[in-house]
């Protein structure tokens, strides 16, 4: 009988996280692990508990993911702990960013692991945002985790031995020569790592034609929703995600391409008489959850290889809120930037 995956991956795989978790949990420390959407969220939770479980380090785990439990959490966990009989617990808490009040609900939790010290211990799995926003993964009277590990894109080095326990298992042929080729394509982000390499082993290693991969359905899902994040996180925070390098540039090359080919469908069937630059800044401003300022469009711009200044934008600007102004009223925002509006 074949392994399960996660079997098959190396004791300190995802850098040496499982060692991580150990640790935090023989020093009863509360743990946060963000992941990226794309980064093995998932495999990194059945990772976790098979390993656990293999070497029979705790034997009450229970895990609580609000897409099935549909008890609030904190109830969850004091019926839990008044089941338990005094036994130790570990809590693990799959998809914590998407857990209402989240705030309260720490600060409630915290209550409950006073009142069983030495009781019960939380590993939590969420993704990107504890990065962009970490006050809203503290309690109010209590920062509530004492470890914090971020999942980001692979190095070059784990990319390789991502490449080789995907070889073994699923039996791909992937030459060596190809490796670089597959980290530059990739930027490291997991889940493109992985369907490159299968389209690579189906025979598509075309690695100059961005369309092989782009059609694939799960790499195109990801970098969807790769184009959303870039447009609505702060620049700075990019490059802690590990999505962009120093200079700006987005890592990925099949993810830059993308971006820069990238058109709202909305702005393509309004506007298709456009000009390059206009359409993008417009998809920016239709995508942007709120208001996006000068120097972001300047940077989004800029991850795509396009040196854009600060006057070429305003210029851009004044000439596109009159040719959008049948659907859209963009907005000016002194000193700042611009936000955009649908037209009743």
């Amino acid at each position: 009988m074949q392994k399960n995956y996660v079997e098959s991956l190396p004791i300190d795989y995802f850098d040496n996280i499982y060692q991580k978790v150990k640790n935090a949990i023989n020093y009863e420390e509360n743990t946060c692990i963000s992941v990226m959407y794309g980064q093995s969220n998932k495999t990194i939770y059945k990772f976790l508990i098979f390993r656990l479980q293999k070497e029979k380090y705790i034997n009450n785990i229970i895990t609580y993911n609000q897409e099935v439990d549909s008890t609030e959490i904190v109830e969850f966990v004091r019926k839990k702990c008044e089941s338990a009989h005094n036994k130790k617990i570990i809590f693990i808490i799959r998809f914590l960013e998407n857990i209402k009040e989240r705030r309260d609900a720490l600060e409630k939790l915290r209550s409950i692991q006073d009142q069983n010290p030495n009781k019960i211990m939380f590993i939590t799995l969420t993704d990107h945002s504890p990065l962009i926003d970490p006050e809203s993964y503290s309690g109010y009277t209590t920062s509530f985790f004492l470890n914090f590990i971020y999942v980001a894109p692979f190095s070059f080095k784990q990319t390789k031995v991502m490449i080789e326990t995907l070889k073994k298992y699923y039996k791909w042929k992937i030459p060596e020569r190809c490796y670089k080729s597959i980290y530059n394509l990739s930027g490291g982000i997991a889940r493109i790592v992985k369907y490159v390499c299968k389209e690579i082993s189906d025979g598509k290693s075309n690695f100059d034609d961005y369309s092989y991969y782009i059609n694939n359905i799960q790499i195109n899902f990801e970098l969807n929703y790769l184009k959303e994040l870039i447009i609505n996180t702060d620049t700075n925070k990019l490059n802690i995600i590990g999505l962009t390098n120093k200079s700006g540039l987005i890592k990925s090359r099949l993810l830059r391409h993308y971006f820069n080919k990238y058109r709202h469908k909305e702005v393509l069937i309004n506007f298709p008489y456009l000009s390059v630059n206009e359409s993008k800044i417009l998809t920016y401003l239709v995508i942007n959850k709120s208001s996006i300022s000068v120097d972001k469009i300047s940077s989004l711009m800029k991850m795509t290889d396009d040196n854009f200044s600060l006057w070429a934008i305003y210029k851009i600007m004044s000439r596109l809120k009159n040719k959008v102004a049948s659907k859209y009223t963009i907005k000016t925002i002194k000193n700042f930037g611009y936000i955009v509006k649908y037209n009743k």
